[in-house]
């Protein structure tokens, strides 16, 4: 495994870990593996060592140009968690990309 894929996994990891224990739900698993439901993704970044967190209602991606309750929610957890995070409305809706400074 080279260092930036170890890192990215490292990264998902302990987003996913905050995320979940700042109290907030991932998004349940629906047919063929897609989320649905409501709660957070988060999917690595591959070759760019970071990770993108995206909320959901209903299944349906939230955000735009401006961030959703459940994505200002994420944000602050992530940031609690030492982690970087960076809001982007144009990315797929609007997602927060987050990181880890070294």
């Amino acid at each position: 495994m080279t260092a930036q894929v170890q890192d990215t996994t490292e990264i998902t990891a302990g987003a996913r870990q905050a995320l979940l224990g700042a109290g907030l739900q991932e998004a349940p698993a629906g047919p063929h593996g897609r989320p649905a439901g409501t709660g957070f993704t988060v999917t690595a970044e591959p070759g760019r060592g970071r990770a993108a967190v995206r909320w959901l209602q209903d299944g349906t991606v939230t955000g735009g140009d401006v961030p959703s309750e459940g994505i200002r929610a994420c944000l602050a957890a992530l940031c609690e968690a030492g982690l970087q995070a960076r809001y982007v409305p144009a990315f797929r809706r609007g997602c927060l990309l987050t990181w880890r400074d070294e």
